[in-house]
């Protein structure tokens, strides 16, 4: 009876097991179908109007820089204090002086030819002169004397003129206010007319040559000189206000493209220098354009593609057509008959045109 009981047992317990078993093959879980599906990162986005913004980097340098060259020769004997590397100095400033000796004596002899040759001048006009109020007879010889005595006066005087101007040249003065660069001369030293004596850069204004794509030209306004930009160091812990000054109108040959002049007046005086030679970004403000998707940049693959999900949970991509890019955004065009869409914020390669997902709005 026993025997019998445990067989009748272990059938019914077979019996459940395969019905269960079954029963699992013919209805999946609807639950772990959806558990299968990848869960994706989108944002959702709509055409709306933006404000273009142009960045552009460039080299911030000095718009006047200048090898003070001497226009005279002779021996140093005089150098400012200030003439050192590193130094400001203020337009009209002294840097150094020549001996002077041999210029002064140049003025005085060009002075004394100068009286010489008025005095001679004179005696040939009195003579002249008496010659007509009496009436006699004017010779073609004291006429070409005349003329003579009168042009070796006008030498003379631009001997004297030349003396001078070399005179005054003995005394070296900046032009501009500058920042000493070099400077290659020390009291003692002779120099030769034509040498270099010192290497200054201009502190008033320095200028920044952004090249632009014709893109970038197209998302300007166009009345922009004198607008202000945003200037920033590469890693943004600073910022400066430039002005446009020139927009060059013609193609540079080696990278092919205009350039936009940037201006940043004072550059040494401002809370935080701007030094010759800094590396800077530009931001400039562009034209405001509609219909414009707001996306991150991350959302743009390598590939130059932007992956979406569709109201039916399906992946789909097309290519990224960016107006342009304002810090971690890009502005695209929308796709064809799409203005609202779920734009997936992290594609990654495995993706496939189709490919079921199931969308995380991003928060």
């Amino acid at each position: 009876m026993k025997k019998e009981y445990w067989i009748t047992l272990a059938s019914i317990s077979f019996l459940i097991l395969v019905v269960v078993t079954r029963s699992n093959d013919i209805e999946p879980s609807k639950k772990e179908n959806k558990d299968a599906l990848p869960i994706i990162s989108v944002v959702e986005v709509d055409a709306e109007e933006y404000s273009a913004e142009i960045e552009s980097k460039g080299f911030a340098l000095a718009r006047k820089s200048l090898t003070l060259k001497s226009e005279v020769s002779g021996l140093v004997i005089d150098i400012s204090d200030n003439l050192h590397q590193g130094e400001r100095i203020k337009k009209g400033d002294i840097l150094f002086r020549l001996d002077r000796s041999r210029y002064e004596e140049s003025v005085a002899n060009a002075r004394s030819n100068l009286a010489e040759a008025e005095v001679n001048y004179l005696n040939h006009k009195l003579n002249y002169d008496l010659a007509l109020d009496s009436k006699s007879a004017i010779s073609g010889n004291d006429q070409a004397l005349l003329r003579a005595a009168e042009e070796k006066v006008e030498y003379q005087k631009a001997v004297l003129k030349r003396s001078l101007l070399e005179l005054k040249k003995t005394t070296v003065r900046s032009p501009f206010n500058a920042y000493i660069v070099n400077k290659e001369i020390e009291v003692g030293s002779y120099l030769s007319s034509g040498a270099n004596a010192v290497e200054i850069i201009g502190t008033d204004e320095f200028e920044l040559k952004l090249p632009l794509s014709k893109s970038q030209w197209n998302l300007l306004n166009t009345d922009i000189e004198n607008n202000k930009v945003t200037l920033k160091n590469l890693d943004e812990s600073f910022e400066w206000s430039g002005v446009i000054a020139l927009q060059e109108l013609h193609i540079d040959e080696h990278s092919r493209q205009r350039r936009l002049s940037i201006i940043v007046n004072n550059p040494f005086d401002q809370p935080h220098p701007i030094y010759a030679g800094s590396y800077l970004k530009a931001v400039i403000s562009g034209k405001k354009i509609s219909n414009l998707w707001k996306i991150p940049i991350s959302s743009i693959s390598q590939n130059n593609e932007i992956w979406f999900l569709s109201d039916m949970g399906e992946l789909n991509k097309e290519k990224a057509n960016v107006v342009f890019t304002k810090a971690d955004f890009a502005y695209v065009v929308p796709f064809e008959g799409l203005n609202k869409v779920k734009i997936v914020i992290y594609p990654l390669n495995s993706y496939l045109p189709g490919m079921r997902a199931i969308a995380k709005e991003h928060g």
